[in-house]
């Protein structure tokens, strides 16, 4: 027999490797004895246990029986059918490189709090009393920090029973679906997240793009849709930076007020940055009747390394969520959640936010001011957010403008790349995210743009 016992693998495991093929390729038949232990030991020069390792392996997946004071055979194995399958090119798409990056959804890398992540670490996390527990909702001290966090700086009223710890807007909106029974209809932004139309079609969600007007989403014309449920980014639309007026979300609160079964699905996003005053009450402050599900992270607020959001739940909810929650466990490490939980304890998650507000408008007054020096050009700055919309007088074709920064590796984006569905009278704009670069190099970036807007302009 011809067993290969230079490779790495341990010796019995190349025999059961040998036997096994040979078993599966017809060479040893069924009912075929195979060489006793002793006389394979010895043909093979490796101790007997050795053999007896292969055969036992052998014999517990079925390959071969022993047969008392006769020795092992060939056991009936059966067949599989065989058919030949075409290759698959399973290389993953080569990654795009930027050497300048508008993208509206980057923050700051250089700023997120490695280095107090690092002490919390160390000192703290192995220590705490939650690091071997588990909690399908989240773990209990993270959720209490989240309440008091949401009432100083929010505004809203909650207890941590409320509160859902996961790791992203796609997996809690998996659990409302779930726990709605998926028996809803979803009014979406148009523009909006156009990633939502995948999770929505997944779960079988009948859902409707409707358009937006200067207060954020229509709202006769979400009210003709028909709809129990709308996704609204009401502090700060996204992309278009909108903000919805006290009067608009009265109408969509009322609508939620008016049947049961009617629902609104906040997402505050990146509302903590706003530059001009105090952030904006989300939604969910104003809601007396409790039909506000919101949902906000931490990605631009500390780092989109962690993965972690959070819902808050209303009550009415909250029995089916504790009929169904063993099955949709938090899929946040309990690592993540004690370093969070200790960085807003300790004060560092305020003082983060004020240190990371200081050094987005900061960039976000570079970049207007090098679009004031740019004949024709308008940009339309909200105040918040990380990302300014801008119109050139004279120019419709921004798809042409970002293909040419592209070749020029210059990252943006155009309003048009983030409709759901097609609006035809819909204006299209050029959309620069300040978030992911330094001071400088939005300035380097922003000479490539000037150049690339007034040959458009010629």
């Amino acid at each position: 027999m011809q067993i290969d016992l230079k490779g790495d693998r341990p010796i019995y495991e190349e025999i059961y490797e040998y036997f096994k093929d040979a078993i599966l390729e017809g060479r040893f038949k069924k009912g075929e004895r195979l060489p006793s232990k002793r006389a394979l030991a010895k043909e093979m020069s490796v101790a007997t246990n050795t053999v007896r390792a292969a055969y036992d392996a052998l014999s517990c997946e079925g390959y071969i029986e022993s047969v008392e004071k006769r020795g092992y055979f060939v056991s009936e194995i059966g067949s599989l059918y065989n058919f030949k399958a075409e290759p698959i090119n399973a290389a993953r798409p080569e990654k795009e490189s930027y050497k300048y990056s508008f993208a509206i959804s980057e923050g700051d890398k250089e700023s997120y709090p490695i280095d107090k992540f690092k002490k919390i670490f160390t000192q703290e996390v192995i220590y705490d009393e939650e690091f071997y527990e588990r909690d399908y909702q989240g773990l209990y001290g993270l959720r209490h920090e989240i309440k008091n966090y949401l009432f100083k700086a929010r505004g809203i009223k909650t207890s941590e029973d409320n509160i859902i710890i996961s790791s992203g807007l796609e997996q809690l909106l998996t659990i409302v679906f779930i726990i709605l029974d998926k028996k809803l209809r979803l009014g979406l932004e148009n523009p909006g997240y156009k990633e939502l139309k995948t999770l929505l079609k997944l779960n079988n969600i009948d859902y409707e793009p409707i358009s937006l007007d200067h207060s954020g989403m229509n709202f006769e014309r979400f009210k003709r849709a028909n709809l129990t449920a709308a996704l609204l980014t009401p502090s700060n639309q996204f992309p278009t930076a909108t903000v919805m007026p006290i009067k608009r979300r009265f109408e969509f609160l009322n609508w939620a007020y008016g049947a049961s079964g009617r629902y609104i699905i906040e997402d505050d996003y990146d509302s903590e940055f706003r530059y001009s005053s105090r952030a904006l009450s989300p939604l969910k402050s104003l809601d007396e009747m409790d039909k506000v599900i919101y949902i906000a992270n931490f990605s631009k607020s500390i780092s989109p390394l962690l993965r972690l959001s959070y819902m808050v739940l209303p009550n009415e909810l909250l029995k089916r969520y504790y009929e169904v929650k063993p099955q949709i466990n938090s899929t946040v490490s309990n690592i993540v959640q004690i370093l969070v939980k200790d960085f807003m304890k300790g004060g560092h998650f305020e003082r983060q936010l004020n240190r990371m507000k200081g050094i987005y408008n900061k960039k976000r007054l570079v970049l207007l001011d090098e679009l004031e020096d740019i004949p024709g050009v308008h940009a339309i700055d909200s105040m918040a957010g990380m990302h300014l919309k801008v119109y050139v007088d004279g120019i419709d074709d921004y798809e042409a403008i970002v293909k040419a920064l592209k070749k020029k590796s210059v990252k943006a984006s155009r309003l048009k790349d983030y409709y759901l569905s097609e609006e035809p009278m819909a204006k299209d704009a050029l959309l620069l995210g300040y978030g992911a670069m330094a001071e400088d190099e939005i300035r380097s970036a922003m000479s490539i743009v000037k150049k690339i807007i007034l040959d458009f302009k010629k």
